[in-house]
């Protein structure tokens, strides 16, 4: 209970006590907050502070956190990242393929900010993320520059937009999958929209970086824009050390997109959903 705190606890035991024995409401919310306090046992967090419509929770190991209020997809991505550290494989990559001193990342698919957050907590000894959080979404936006804020985290420059294969207008779609915040999808607009689309060498470009040191792309199948085409792919590919690309089966076909990668020199692994792959050609 102490996770609560004691105001917390004491709305949690009226909560349980209407849920499970009355069938009834006792407190505003008690499904929420039911899942909220298993949220905090889950994952070994501590409420903090309540936000509105989100909540600020504590890490002993890793810090303060904001996540959105049940029902949503952040407590999930939480886990993918620090519970199942799907993103280990890529941190151990980086320290043994890039030389120690700043890192030149694009974060595509940003989501809440965690893994540039991650990975600056698993590199920090001996490397400085540069990292360009890349993401449509205007809410989790918001979220992202809470969490960097959280952590400190000030070397790090957001992009609200989505990555695409060409400049043009995006609309966002929220029908894929279970339709939370992490299923968010870009398309192209026939009509002006707010916002834009950003190629992977033009990012390169703005940042003035000549390569790419990692590329993460969890772009719930707009990945098909970037990867379908061999020669755009080999465009921006041939510029990057370290790519991790999650693979919508929707949307791909995952061995053609694998043996193409694997022929412009990535040697790949498997990470949870993530194809984590090094460009021998850069090494």
């Amino acid at each position: 209970m102490r996770r609560l705190g004691p105001g917390g606890a004491i709305d949690l035991i009226k909560a349980y006590v209407g849920e499970k024995l009355m069938h009834r409401e006792l407190v505003g919310d008690q499904k929420k907050l039911i899942a909220y306090f298993n949220i905090l046992v889950n994952y070994d967090l501590y409420h903090r502070e309540d936000k509105g419509n989100y909540t600020v929770m504590h890490s002993a190991e890793h810090g303060d956190v904001a996540m959105r209020k049940p029902f949503c997809s952040d407590p999930t991505v939480y886990r993918q990242i620090y519970s199942d550290e799907e993103y280990g494989l890529l941190a151990s990559l980086i320290r043994k393929h890039v030389s120690s001193g700043d890192v030149t990342m694009i974060d595509g698919g940003a989501n809440i900010g965690l893994t540039s957050i991650y990975l600056q907590e698993k590199l920090r000894d001996t490397h400085r993320l540069l990292s360009v959080l890349v993401e449509p979404d205007s809410e989790n936006v918001a979220m992202i520059k809470r969490n960097l804020l959280l952590q400190g985290i000030d070397h790090f420059h957001i992009e609200q937009a989505g990555l695409y294969n060409r400049s043009c207008f995006l609309s966002i779609v929220n029908d894929f999958r279970d339709g939370l915040e992490w299923s968010i999808q870009v398309v192209e607009s026939e009509k002006p929209t707010e916002l834009r689309a950003v190629e992977v060498a033009g990012l390169a470009v703005k940042y003035g970086w000549a390569r790419i040191d990692v590329l993460k792309m969890d772009i719930e199948g707009a990945e098909r824009f970037l990867l379908n085409d061999e020669d755009y792919a080999r465009g921006f590919l041939q510029k990057v050390h370290i790519l991790a690309v999650e693979l919508h089966d929707e949307y791909v076909d995952r061995g053609k997109i694998l043996s193409m990668l694997e022929r412009i020199g990535f040697q790949l692994s498997v990470s949870g959903e993530l194809h984590i792959g090094v460009n021998s050609h850069l090494s």
